[in-house]
C-alpha cells in the first residue's frame, strides 16, 4: 500500500537515515504499520458519519484500536528495528534527537581566553557557535574539553 498524501503529492519525502535507531526495514514492522494504517483508515471514514449516528461508540472503538496498533508497531519497533521506505512515504521508525549542554568549568580551564565572551553564569551558547561557526574553536574539541555534552532523547514516527 502506498500511502499518499497531498503532503506526498507535492514535497518530496523526508529521509531520516541520519537520526534513525537501529534501521532494519523489517518486514514485521511493515506489515504493523500496514495494519495501523488501515485501522486509522476505518476510523476516519466512520467518524465523520458517526457524529451524528448512533455508531459514534463504533467510531470510538475504531480509534481505541488504531491508539493500541501503535503502542503495538512501537513494541514491533523496537524488536525488529525501525522500518523506512522513503519513495513511498512509509515510517515506522525510532529516532533520537541530541540535546547539548554546555559547561563553564572546562570551558573556563582549556579557553580563558574567550571566557568573558561567552561565560555569564553560563555558557552563552549563542556567542560559543558564534566562536565555532568563525572558525576560532572546533566543536570537536569542546566536546572533548566537555564543555559541550550531548544527551541522546528517542521518540516514534508513524506516519
Amino acid at each position: 500500500m502506498i500511502k499518499e498524501t497531498k503532503e506526498t503529492k507535492t514535497k518530496k519525502n523526508p529521509d531520516y537515515s541520519k537520526t534513525i535507531v537501529n534501521q532494519t526495514n523489517a518486514d514485521e514492522v511493515k506489515v504493523a504499520l500496514h495494519v495501523y494504517y488501515e485501522l486509522q483508515l476505518d476510523a476516519e471514514k466512520l467518524r465523520g458519519m458517526l457524529e451524528k449516528m448512533p455508531e459514534f461508540k463504533e467510531w470510538v472503538a475504531a480509534s481505541t484500536k488504531v491508539d493500541w496498533q501503535k503502542s503495538k508497531v512501537q513494541d514491533v519497533i523496537d524488536n525488529y528495528g525501525s522500518y523506512q521506505d522513503v519513495e513511498n512515504g512509509i515510517y515506522g521508525l525510532k529516532y533520537s534527537r541530541q540535546s547539548k549542554d554546555y559547561h563553564a568549568e572546562p570551558f573556563l580551564e582549556k579557553y580563558s581566553k574567550y571566557a568573558p565572551a561567552v561565560i555569564e553564569q553560563t555558557i552563552n551558547v549563542k556567542a560559543l557557535e558564534g566562536l565555532v561557526k568563525g572558525g576560532l574553536l572546533a566543536e570537536v574539541e569542546l566536546k572533548q574539553a566537555g564543555v559541550i555534552t550531548e544527551t541522546p532523547t528517542f521518540a516514534y514516527y508513524i506516519r
